[in-house]
């Protein structure tokens, strides 16, 4: 019995095993086509594909195996009929480019369609075109091979709440990571993060992500000057306040890398006011001008806080005691608006700019205290002439009542 005979043999066996899990489970472009020759000796596989977003769009095997699956011995996989074995990993980008980078395929699906062009630009993908480097990764690392799912769906490894993990596949291995130098903790940093706790355990998906921040085909670390671009994104005000501070000068000048100097980069925890005391040190002697201005400007923020709790401490007292006090919450909340916004304008390094920011939360913090004592003081005049009232009527009562009485004695 030749080779060929044997796969014949093979192959109608598969068919008789793989039949009806094909029927049941199979779409229709494959159910009602019992002699594919892909499907019968790949069942395994079609497990995955059935649930790809390639099958949904009718993508088939061939698409990016080539071959003639209407034949069931090994002609359907001759070369002369496009058939191509486990494809080389060099060529997958190019592969998958096929399709994607063909626009008129792509526009009903509104997908970009320069996905290849931003990968050749990439770390990854001048690893691999340049460098011959197999070990990057290519379309299917990050997307998978045949169960591709949308990047909405959430069980996809490129959905936002799940790309950190899988781009820690790779980044996490220190074997890997090893001969390029990088660093492996980069996912357990960015859990401990302000941004990690948002998308991981919160479930924020406006919150970063690596692909938010690095970019997503054409993946690149942001380069020293790009920092604040980057994080302007997000943060704009705060890279505009930046832009007009001392820092910008100074940090281009010194060739260091703006944002993460301070607010380190994957493990971006909540903002502090410690940090005037933790970070300005770094760079500058606790002695000098520019220490001194962090300082005063650090007085004015806690100020602001402290001025902010105790006016909505003194709303609430008012409150309990049955006063009106909607107007004067309304204005408490343009102090706690006044207050959002010194904090990125604390970024410009000016105490001319924070003091006008403070000076509105103090200017709406007496405005409610002047309106609350106001109110009190109309309430003990109200109180007070009450009680001058009942007085008088009490005294009318009792002069009444001594005049019946004597009446009554004559």
């Amino acid at each position: 019995m030749n080779k060929t005979t044997h796969l014949k043999l093979d192959c109608f066996v598969a068919t008789l095993l793989t039949m009806t899990s094909i029927f049941f489970f199979a779409p229709n472009s494959y159910a009602e086509d019992e002699t594919n020759s892909c499907i019968v000796c790949h069942s395994e596989k079609l497990t995955e594909f059935k649930e790809s977003i390639h099958m949904a769009r009718g993508v088939t095997c061939i698409e990016c195996h080539g071959g003639d699956p209407k034949i069931m011995d090994t002609s359907a996989m001759d070369v002369n009929k496009g058939f191509k074995p486990k494809i080389p990993k060099k060529d997958v980008p190019q592969l998958c480019a096929s399709c994607h980078s063909n626009v008129k395929m792509m526009t009903p699906y509104g997908l970009p369609t320069d996905q290849l062009d931003h990968y050749k630009v990439s770390h990854h993908g001048r690893k691999l075109f340049e460098e011959n480097d197999e070990n990057v990764a290519v379309c299917t690392d990050c997307h998978g091979v045949h169960l591709i799912l949308s990047k909405d769906n959430p069980k996809s490894s490129v959905y936002k709440g799940a790309l950190p993990k899988t781009c820690a596949k790779c980044h996490s291995n220190k074997k890997l990571m090893k001969d390029y130098n990088i660093p492996t903790d980069q996912y357990e940093q960015y859990q401990d993060s302000v941004h990690g706790t948002a998308l991981l355990k919160n479930g924020n998906l406006s919150s970063p992500n690596c692909a938010r921040c690095h970019g997503v085909h054409g993946a690149t670390p942001p380069g020293v000057s790009e920092v604040s671009m980057v994080c302007g994104q997000c943060h704009n005000n705060t890279r505009e306040y930046f832009n007009k501070s001392p820092h910008k000068a100074a940090m281009k000048l010194k060739g260091l890398s703006e944002c993460t100097m301070c607010h380190s980069n994957h493990r971006i925890l909540k903002t502090d006011i410690k940090m005037f005391d933790d970070v300005c040190k770094k760079c500058h002697d606790q002695n000098s001008k520019e220490f001194q201005l962090g300082s005063e400007i650090k007085a004015n923020i806690i100020n602001a806080h402290k001025t902010i709790d105790k006016t909505e401490e003194l709303i609430k007292e008012a409150e309990e005691a049955g006063i009106y006090m909607e107007d004067e919450k309304a204005l408490l909340e343009d102090a706690k608006t006044n207050l959002i916004q010194l904090l990125p304008a604390q970024h410009t390094l000016s105490l001319a700019v924070v003091r006008d920011y403070t000076s509105k939360i103090d200017s709406a913090s007496n405005d409610i205290t002047n309106k609350i004592d106001e109110i009190k003081d109309e309430l003990r005049v109200r109180k007070l002439a009450v009680i001058l009232v009942w007085i008088v009527v009490l005294f009318i009562v009792l002069l009444i009542t001594l005049k019946i009485r004597r009446l009554s004695a004559k």
